[in-house]
């Protein structure tokens, strides 16, 4: 996703030198700091199931709806519960922002209409470094069974 979106090599390979901040197309310029935003469900607590299909369903989930969005303010990596403590500090990747603080809107999917806040991963930075920082919250789960939509936003002068 990021290499498709940014600008890293040329048609034969070599690197885009002096291309920093344009698209992968070479044309489009990015404005401001891309980030991926994602909105997330409450956890059921309890799932129902049949005693003979228990075996076959380990977890279950409810459709979306703006009554169970997840606006749980801070998280730990991994979705864990958050325990703050002097000597630390909540990872920003699973902390809460309203649509106000990202200056951003709803989204209408197909089936469901989803708000503008959520949990965000900024991206900002070399290509290496997103590209760690991705692979770090694809180990942490961080898009896990109740994530529902996770956009990705990059603003250019088209």
């Amino acid at each position: 996703m990021l290499h498709s979106a940014l600008s890293t090599s040329w048609y034969d390979g070599n690197p885009a030198w002096g291309m920093r901040g344009f698209a992968n197309d070479k044309v489009s310029r990015e404005m401001g700091i891309g980030h991926i935003r994602q909105v997330r469900s409450i956890p059921l607590k309890e799932c129902n199931t049949e005693r003979q299909l228990g075996q076959y369903f380990h977890n279950c989930s409810t459709d979306f709806s703006p009554g169970n969005e997840d606006f749980t303010p801070q998280y730990a990596a991994g979705w864990k519960k958050y325990e703050a403590t002097p000597d630390s500090s909540p990872p920003p990747e699973y902390r809460y922002q309203t649509s106000n603080e990202l200056q951003s809107i709803a989204i209408d999917g197909q089936l469901q209409e989803y708000g503008g806040g959520g949990y965000c991963i900024l991206l900002q930075g070399p290509t290496t470094d997103l590209i760690a920082k991705l692979q770090k919250l694809q180990n942490e789960n961080w898009i896990d069974k109740v994530s529902l939509p996770a956009p990705l936003k990059i603003n250019y002068n088209i």
